[in-house]
């Protein structure tokens, strides 16, 4: 036993001898963005109990390391806080980005103002997600109703097309989670096919800052963004009823949010509205209602460096329209401005016939990015939308239940943003943009078609530039090809 004891001892004794602690690491803590050094930095290594202040060229070192791998916490007050492993082997130099802004943008999530403007010199308004909320029964463009020079189009109680600078439909662009809308938006009963139940901000941009978007955006640009997800471990849902009397409607809204620490989140959204016939003071007014549902999910991480962004969404409209706006000749026309009254005036019902529109819009969305250190930012993004249409007129004999008009839209797009911010004075911007569409109109429907089928081709390439001059003023140009 004795013997045994012994040459355990020499062997452990060789071990600890054999073990070189005397190595050395020195590193250097910079902003991600222009590699300036970040002065005041605590670096600590749990371990060893031992931290470490950068100093004036954001250098620290620590003496008297064992070879393997250690971690490296390193904060500071005006930075999100990280973790790094580093492996040792002999005497050892090392570079450490941190993102230098996170904590001012921290402090305004805090104060409650977290929407940030998405250009410097366009005329921009935004909604914040509080506003959005009470809208939760009604439609996008109502909600946009709340932007100053914003006005709308209605078709009926439930079709609402936003209006910017008198202009609308196609002269005005939307872009939800970061996909332009494409869902035969030139109609001007065609309502925006998006439920207002994802937006967590939305912008209204007027001006040179649309060029960024597209190049037929006259108007201006509508741009919906989902709620930030936070880079902690949380699990939150909210669930919104609401009702109104006129048209006895109802909606209910249900999301859940899983967050992780480690950058990775789930999301789930689903919506159910319904409403019967609306009402004016002395009748319904019959065959004007209008149901709705749609459900959405996503996931993704995201990271200083690094990020992957995936979203699905569905949403279903069927929604009627008042049986007695249905012309079918120029007599029809004149009877229906001289009646005091609708021509077809019925009880409250839930049930939706001819006419009517029932749409289905589906969207897939799949974006990656990269941030290069002291450099920019790169992202690539994959879009594809299915759009079917489907409007019905009354009809009579073994037409009654056939659709009058039957489009569907697929669209399939790829794009490339790079992003030059290394200079605190100016940034530059450079994207690309490919778009394959293909429309087919059912000629099985009876009627003549209103569009032709189509395949459509599109590139387009711009590029944009902002130069700080100072804290109020800013100059900013740009191109854009299509």
């Amino acid at each position: 036993m004795k013997i045994y004891l012994a040459v355990t001892a020499a062997l452990l004794s060789f071990y600890i001898h054999s073990q070189n602690c005397s190595n050395k690491l020195v590193g250097k803590v910079v902003d991600f963005h222009d590699g300036s050094p970040i002065i005041d930095a605590t670096v600590y290594i749990e371990a060893l109990n031992s931290y470490k202040i950068t100093d004036e060229q954001g250098r620290f070192q620590f003496n008297d390391l064992c070879e393997g791998e250690i971690e490296l916490t390193i904060s500071h007050l005006n930075c999100e806080t990280k973790t790094f492993n580093v492996t040792i082997d002999g005497n050892t130099a090392k570079s450490f980005a941190l993102e230098h802004h996170i904590q001012e943008l921290q402090l305004i999530e805090v104060t409650g103002v977290t929407n940030k403007k998405l250009t410097t010199s366009a005329q921009e308004s935004l909604l914040k997600e509080k506003t959005i909320t009470k809208y939760s029964a009604l439609s996008i463009g109502d909600a946009l109703k709340e932007v100053p020079g914003v006005s709308s189009i209605n078709t009926g109680n439930s079709i609402v097309k936003p209006m910017i600078n008198g202009m609308h439909s196609s002269r005005v662009l939307i872009v939800n989670n970061g996909v332009r809308m494409q869902d035969q938006e030139w109609g001007i009963e065609h309502a925006p096919n998006i439920d207002v139940n994802t937006a967590g901000q939305i912008s209204v941009i007027k001006g040179s800052g649309t060029l960024a978007f597209g190049g037929d955006a006259i108007g201006g640009v509508v741009v919906i963004k989902p709620s930030k997800m936070v880079t902690v471990d949380s699990l939150y849902g909210t669930t919104t009823v609401t009702g109104q009397s006129n048209g006895r409607g109802y909606n209910l809204n249900s999301s859940l949010t899983k967050t992780t620490a480690k950058g990775w989140y789930y999301n789930i959204q689903g919506n159910y509205k319904r409403n019967g016939d609306y009402r004016s003071p002395d009748y319904f007014l019959t065959n004007t209602a209008s149901k709705s549902y749609g459900y959405s999910g996503g996931f993704g991480y995201k990271s200083l460096e690094r990020g992957l962004d995936v979203f699905y969404s569905r949403l279903q409209n069927e929604i009627g329209i008042l049986r007695s706006s249905h012309i079918g000749n120029i007599e029809d026309l004149v009877i229906a401005i001289n009646s005091q009254e609708p021509t077809v005036i019925e009880d409250f019902d839930y049930t939706i016939t001819a006419p009517k529109q029932d749409v289905n819009h589906q969207l897939l969305k799949i974006n990656l990015y990269e941030r290069f250190r002291s450099f920019g930012r790169l992202s690539l993004q994959y879009d594809f939308q299915n759009n079917h249409r489907l409007e019905y007129d009354v009809r009579v004999g073994n037409d009654r239940n056939k659709s009058a008009l039957d489009l569907r839209l697929k669209t399939h797009t790829l794009s490339a943003d790079l992003k030059v911010d290394s200079d605190n004075t100016l940034e530059y911007n450079f994207g690309l943009m490919g778009r394959y569409q293909n429309n087919f109109a059912n000629p099985d429907t009876g009627v003549r078609r209103l569009i032709p089928d189509y395949d459509k081709y599109e590139f387009g390439t711009y590029a944009t530039a902002v130069y700080q001059l100072n804290d109020k003023t800013s100059i900013d140009a740009g191109m854009r090809y299509d």
